[in-house]
């Protein structure tokens, strides 16, 4: 078997502890289901088309600065902290990660293309093409980049797909969006009515819920309304996690360099490979 480089398994020890360390960790929300019942709207939307429409055409800002309260659920307890984010469309992201003092203890940043990340005072610094399994190796979240803009906004994206169904949930208070995609995959959308707002999306491959996204607390931004409640589980990496936005400013002006991070000198720079990557081949010595 060929050596892609650092395993995930060797990668994501030592990150975890740099995420804890930096408290750059997240939790889900499990919300009880409520009993009363919503009848549809007068104007209720009936055709599927209109309603992914109704998702689509929402403005969403073009970049964004945020700081949030992180909170990460697990087998090992929870883990509490501080995170700067920032966002420019179509698909940069910088995460640091912050102490009590806020300074900077940790950064995760990609300009779409490549990524950089480190702990500071580490000895190793990670870089390499920002795919989704080395975003999943480093933060909770395993999404290509411009995936993760429009969910930590609000817009997660929609699947590529052959069939739309919509209904009324009667249970939620909100339209039932399920997309059919290629391969079995499905995608479910509750969208709020008047206002286009996804309140939860799902993923489900084989008949399995692999990702879950819920948004709460939502309200005006400037010309926009965003959430600022985002709970998440993924069922890649058990992943159980929830953010809240403390501050949220948007289409700042951002210098793009803020995405083009450069390792600490000193550090020992190691790449991780995508899996569709191929590994280039160890130098082969001359023969005497």
């Amino acid at each position: 078997m060929r050596d892609r480089g650092p395993q995930p398994d060797r990668v994501v020890a030592p990150l975890r502890r740099l995420l804890a360390a930096a408290a750059i960790g997240l939790l889900t929300l499990s919300s009880a289901g409520c009993r009363h019942v919503y009848d549809p709207p007068d104007d209720v939307i009936t055709d599927a088309a209109a309603l992914v429409a109704t998702v689509t055409d929402r403005a969403g800002p073009q970049t964004a600065a945020i700081e949030a309260r992180a909170t990460q659920y697990g087998d090992r307890g929870v883990i509490k902290g501080k995170l700067a984010i920032l966002l420019a469309s179509p698909a940069s992201v910088r995460f640091s990660g912050l102490s009590p003092t806020d300074d900077v203890v940790s950064v995760l940043a990609t300009d779409g293309g490549g990524f950089t990340t480190f702990e500071r005072g580490a000895k190793v610094c990670y870089t390499g093409r920002a795919c989704a399994e080395n975003v999943g190796r480093l933060v909770p979240i395993a999404m290509r980049p411009d995936q993760l803009v429009g969910v930590l906004v609000g817009r997660p994206p929609l699947i590529e797909h052959g069939v739309e169904r919509a209904s009324w949930d009667k249970k939620v208070g909100a339209y039932r969006l399920e997309l059919e995609g290629q391969g079995g995959l499905v995608q479910r959308l509750w969208v709020a009515h008047g206002t286009g707002e996804v309140r939860r999306a799902q993923l489900v491959e084989g008949g399995t819920v692999t990702v879950d996204l819920t948004y709460d607390d939502w309200s005006q931004e400037g010309a926009y309304r965003l959430p600022h409640q985002l709970d998440v589980k993924m069922k890649r990496g058990d992943v159980d996690l929830r953010l809240i936005y403390r501050t949220v400013d948007l289409d700042l002006a951002l210098d793009p360099s803020a995405f083009q991070v450069q390792c600490p000198a000193g550090t020992d720079v190691r790449v991780l490979r995508c899996d569709d990557e191929e590994v280039p081949p160890s130098p082969v010595e001359p023969s005497p």
